[in-house]
């Protein structure tokens, strides 16, 4: 088989409608009964043969890296193994056409690793095989460190959660940024990881909205050492830990999420100051609604709705806890409970006791 074989045959037909916003397609061609991965380039005088081989990671990695080339579509029509890590350069577009196929990673590391700024990753289904990688090296499926203006949107991440913990914040999740600035993850489904669905470690304004975090085997979403982010619309529900869980953070806003069903709280601030947490739905989960946990201070609790949660509605749990505001939430479960430091406490409301419940300090003016 040589280049000869395929010029000027260029992609298959079915995937022309694709040829205007894409500089690089990668697709498969079955040649003398061997299934080869082609990448493509579209040029002046058509669609070129830029590499192929039987290795979809090996030929993905030569589009990705192709001088001046801003798009690459991995045009799928069947599950795709990979076994190297696909890395995306500085102000590239990697994408799919949608879920219905996936690459399923079965090696250690990661199985895309942005490794360059103001880069995007979308409609791409990435599913971890069982028993990927060894002890010490468990795969995440998307994972960034040290970069800014990354975007990952609408991707479906499948963890695998056969195999045991790591031991690693930054292992077995689906999405890990590890000090990303400016960056955001949007409308995402990620489930089924030994960590965190999203974990996000020393990050600077990194808004998160429309993502569902699902049946994640700690957090669904972990945010550690992260300010002035924005989390808004994401769902977290049957998470082995907390629904949403902050460390060491501050000047975040969480608002508009839904946490059922986690085993922890809904929402946890640890060691925590000057968030806003508004206007989230918290229920069915075994510990608080919202819980404010050690050394967080002035944050701010107000608007929320909880429900069913078994340990109570919303708490401040420790007397390092100074200056946190608790207001107009309804509380299915009744009043907030407080072992903080001048906390206020005003205007929570119980539909059951149809009264407002559980008022401390002094009133709002």
């Amino acid at each position: 088989m040589s280049l000869q074989d395929f010029r000027g045959q260029g992609p298959p037909a079915d995937i022309g409608t694709f040829q205007l916003p894409c500089s690089v397609i990668v697709f498969q061609h079955v040649f003398s009964g061997t299934t080869y991965f082609c990448a493509v380039r579209s040029g002046e005088r058509g669609w070129v043969l830029v590499d192929y081989g039987t290795n979809p990671a090996t030929v993905c990695n030569s589009a990705l890296s192709l001088a001046n080339v801003h798009d690459v579509l991995l045009s799928l029509r069947e599950d795709w193994t990979t076994t190297a890590t696909l890395s995306v350069p500085a102000g590239v577009h990697l994408h799919s056409v949608g879920w219905k196929y996936s690459l399923n990673y079965n090696a250690g590391g990661n199985c895309i690793e942005i490794t360059g700024d103001d880069a995007k990753i979308s409609d791409l289904k990435i599913v971890i095989t069982a028993g990927a990688g060894g002890a010490g090296t468990r795969p995440n499926c998307v994972y960034a460190t040290g970069r800014t203006n990354l975007e990952v949107r609408s991707c479906w991440l499948v963890g695998d959660t056969t195999v045991g913990d790591d031991g690693s914040e930054t292992r077995q999740c689906g999405i890990v940024f590890d000090t990303v600035t400016y960056s955001s993850i949007h409308e995402c489904r990620i489930e089924s990881n030994m960590r965190h669905g999203i974990v996000l470690v020393s990050c600077l304004d990194n808004p998160l909205s429309g993502n569902i975090c699902d049946g994640n085997a700690r957090h669904g979403i972990s945010l550690i050492v992260v300010s002035g982010s924005t989390l808004s619309g994401n769902t977290c529900n049957g998470n082995t830990w907390s629904g949403i869980y902050l460390y060491a953070g501050s000047d975040n806003i969480l608002s508009g999420n839904i946490c059922d069903g986690n085993t922890g709280s809904g929402i946890n601030l640890d060691l925590s100051a000057g968030n806003n947490v508004s206007h989230n739905t918290c229920k069915n989960n075994g510990g608080y609604g919202v819980r404010v946990d050690a050394d967080s201070d002035y944050n701010k609790v107000h608007g929320n709705y909880t429900g069913g949660n078994t340990s109570g509605s919303i708490r401040v749990n420790s007397v390092d806890c100074d200056g946190n505001q608790i207001e107009w939430n309804t509380v299915e479960e009744g009043a907030p409970s407080d072992a903080g430091t001048t906390t206020r406490s005003y205007g929570n409301y119980d539909p059951s006791a149809n009264a407002f419940v559980g008022d401390v300090g002094a009133a709002p003016f």
